[in-house]
Parts: C-alpha cells; sequence; structure tokens
C-alpha cells in the first residue's frame, strides 16, 4: 500500500508512479481525495519478486520531498476470502 499526502499540485500522481514503474511495480488499484488544500493518494502496488524495498521507499521519499508531499509505503493485509 502505498500514500501520500500533502498540499495539492500537478504531477503528484505521474511522480510516484513512475517510482513504482521504474522498479517494475504495477499499480492494481489507485484512489485520490481533495479535502480543502489536503490531496491524499492511495493505491494498491504490486511489486515484483526481489525488489529492494528499502530502496524503493528511498527513492519514493526523495520524489515526495521533490513534491512537497509526505509517503508511505507499507506491506497490504492479505485478503482472505
Amino acid at each position: 500500500m502505498l500514500t501520500v499526502h500533502g498540499g495539492d499540485r500537478p504531477g503528484i500522481v505521474s511522480g510516484v508512479v513512475a517510482v513504482v514503474a521504474g522498479v517494475g511495480g504495477n499499480v492494481t488499484d489507485l484512489t485520490t481525495r481533495l479535502s480543502g488544500d489536503l490531496y491524499v493518494l492511495v493505491a494498491e502496488v504490486d511489486l515484483p519478486t526481489g525488489v529492494d524495498v528499502e530502496a524503493l521507499r528511498t527513492a519514493l521519499a526523495d520524489e515526495a520531498a521533490r513534491l512537497g508531499v509526505g509517503v508511505t509505503l507499507r506491506a497490504a493485509e492479505a485478503d482472505e476470502l
């Protein structure tokens, strides 16, 4: 799960999704909201086996800093049917 929050501005989605795609990841679900000036993005991402998750977190943090937003990447809880 990838979450991004901060002031709304152009390029947030493309910036963070490009980082995920850069490691071969795929966005499988994406939701965004705007509440006043607060922009929130929540995305489910599928990462290939063997991805260096810590390096991805660092790259996402760098992109988030460039965009002036906060970012969090965490493991999603498995759906049990």
